[in-house]
């Protein structure tokens, strides 16, 4: 991945964590941090990355020889064996773009959910990264530009066979479906929630079409990808629904953040 798109992810997610506390009046969360859940998708990100370095390590080393088309299966015929760089880009961007649509739920927020939303959006994203990640490395698929240059130094690249699923892909419906759903929790019926859905499902949409057109991806990679972010997308609010996100007796949030001599405190209580 580009490490700009990661550094805008990380961006992203901090804009929940650390919005003010002035911003919002809005009611009750329907998400709550909990400490076993999310330590158990953190830990489950930080598996998966691990994983996929040992898979890297030991990932046969792709032969510098053009690799033979009558291997592709029919449902990936169509594909375009020229890297389009220009296409590339326009998808990082994209991708970019598709981080932000989360911000749809900003609006009307109490400090309290800013912190569980940028958690539960970091934790998202993470796992969708490290899954698609330590796929790619266990599986050997030529990408489709490779299908079309004799180029050794290209070939040698051992991202030129990673390239199932599209982590574009995953990513992209990671947020999108993330943004919906949290969205449809905070705000139920409302007129607003088909724009939101349709701006984070257009631009993943896009991102993963175009991550075809520009070479980089066969129908299957992107739709493997889709699916995959899709699940993370729905399942990791899930996890943190229905859980009270305060104290019935006292009223007060579990997690807290305040200000302290050199930084800011994190204050758990159980």
């Amino acid at each position: 991945m580009n490490p700009r798109n990661l550094a805008a992810l990380i961006g992203a997610a901090l804009v929940f964590s650390s919005a003010p506390a002035a911003l919002a009046q809005g009611s009750a969360s329907p998400f709550a941090l909990d400490p076993i859940v999310d330590g158990s998708l953190f830990a489950a990100s930080a598996g998966s990355y691990g994983a996929s370095l040992w898979l890297k390590s030991i990932k046969p080393k792709p032969a510098p020889t053009t690799p033979d088309p009558s291997a592709i299966p029919f449902f990936d015929k169509a594909y375009v064996n020229k890297l389009d760089t220009t296409q590339s880009t326009i998808t990082d961007v994209l991708l970019v773009t598709t981080f932000a649509t989360p911000a749809f739920v900003l609006p009307g927020r109490q400090f309290n959910d800013f912190l569980v939303l940028g958690t539960m959006y970091l934790e998202t994203e993470l796992l969708a990264y490290t899954s698609s990640e330590v796929v790619k490395q266990g599986v050997v698929r030529w990408r489709p530009y490779a299908y079309g240059t004799s180029n050794v130094a290209t070939l040698s690249d051992p991202d030129a066979s990673s390239s199932f699923p599209s982590r574009h892909s995953t990513m992209a419906f990671a947020a999108a479906v993330f943004a919906g759903r949290v969205f449809d929790a905070y705000e139920p019926g409302s007129a607003w929630s088909p724009l939101v859905w349709g701006t984070g499902l257009g631009l993943a949409t896009v991102t993963a079409a175009m991550r075809v057109t520009s070479g980089n991806h066969f129908l299957s990679d992107i739709v493997a990808g889709a699916i995959l972010g899709a699940a993370e997308g729905f399942l990791v609010p899930e996890l943190h629904k229905g859980r009270p996100s305060a104290s019935p007796s006292t009223g007060v949030a579990p997690m807290s953040l305040s200000p302290v001599p050199g930084g800011l405190g994190l204050t758990l209580r159980y």
